[in-house]
């Protein structure tokens, strides 16, 4: 999930505002989660120090369970950094190359050799998004694995040249956990639990890539009924993951944010490469990097990404330029988390007045 107009006030000209902006976050935040409606967990991270984390809302609106930063969210698309990093932990490794052909290691993918593990990571192979293809019930979704991804493309046309384009595509995330399962022979729930989860001490934050779901603490995914605005439940679970299904809380969050800081896990420059926009036809660039949207204005860089599911919604923003992280991890499918954080990034920094 991606929406490319987050970014024009997220990377306004820094100034410095009057009043605490944590202060004011909070305020914003009980005004935009209700105490009595499903809500979220929102971490904010300035200059090294954790400023906020704080719950908003019921994780659960039967039991009137509420949000804490320890309540456990689908992160949906914000996964994907996990699936990128994981991908770039076998390069560095020398087990995979970012060129290999994806048939390398999917040997049942129709496609042929010209699509690379590099187009899959950038979202410009020009694979048609599986969530758009696949016709059956939420009970034949919940069968559905990764391995079964490459089945579906079969008598699909791509929608471009590889390299060509961007067009996000779940199918892309999909796709690399077979890929990380055959060059380190873990699975993909292991290899990320082994190398990512357990060394930033991520204790409470898991890849569900079987179905019933097994997470501690979870909150209840809410939608909207269509007119009246009630909140209803909202759950289709599936073990398809690398495009989504990691879970997790924003106090792990605020870990993985700290790694990112510290350049942890990867080389810096291997986390550089991942923070950069994409070259594709004609001299032009995408704005996606490696699980990462990429966003410069003015000098300032910030790397981004968004998530939506079924009863979901999440975002984190890095506003790299002055160290200023947002996190946003919402059990209302509703919520327009990606307001809440430009709202808050403009309380910390203003635009000039002109």
């Amino acid at each position: 999930m991606i929406r490319e107009a987050l970014i024009a006030l997220m990377l306004v000209t820094p100034a410095v505002a009057d009043d605490n902006p944590v202060t004011q976050a909070d305020e914003l935040l009980r005004k935009t989660f209700p105490a009595d409606k499903p809500g979220a967990a929102v971490a904010i991270v300035h200059k090294g120090t954790n400023v906020l984390l704080q719950g908003y809302g019921l994780a659960d609106l039967d039991t009137k369970t509420p949000i804490t930063g320890d309540t456990a969210f689908d992160l949906a698309s914000v996964s994907k950094q996990f699936t990128s990093t994981a991908v770039l932990l076998l390069v560095e490794r020398g087990r995979l190359n970012l060129d290999d052909p994806v048939v390398r290691w999917v040997p049942d993918f129709p496609a042929g050799d010209a699509i690379t593990l590099r187009h899959l990571l950038t979202h410009t192979s020009g694979l048609p998004d599986y969530i758009g293809i696949f016709k059956g019930s939420d009970e034949e979704f919940a069968r559905l694995t990764c391995h079964d991804i490459a089945g579906m493309l079969r008598g699909k046309k791509a929608l471009f040249p590889p390299g060509t384009k961007f067009q996000y595509s779940n199918t892309n995330y999909a796709l690399l956990p077979v890929v990380v399962e055959r060059a380190s022979g873990k699975t993909f729930a292991q290899f990320l639990r082994d190398y990512v989860f357990v060394p930033l001490g991520m204790d409470s934050t898991r890849v569900m890539d079987r179905v019933p779901y097994d997470v501690a603490n979870r909150a209840s995914g809410y939608g909207r009924q269509f007119l009246v605005g009630k909140h209803v439940p909202s759950r289709r679970d599936g073990p398809v993951c690398g495009d989504g299904n990691v879970f997790s809380t924003a106090r792990d969050m605020i870990a993985w944010n700290a790694a990112l800081e510290e350049r942890r896990l990867l080389r810096p420059e291997t986390w550089e490469q991942a923070w950069t926009k994409t070259p594709i036809a004609e001299g032009k660039q995408s704005d996606y990097g490696f699980g990462w949207v990429v966003s410069e204005k003015e000098g300032r860089k910030a790397v981004w990404h968004n998530g939506g599911w079924a009863g979901t919604r999440t975002l984190i923003f890095r506003r790299l330029s002055d160290k200023l992280t947002v996190i946003v991890l919402s059990n209302d499918e509703g919520a327009n988390v990606d307001k809440v954080g430009t709202d808050v990034m403009k309380l910390f920094y203003p635009p000039e007045k002109k």
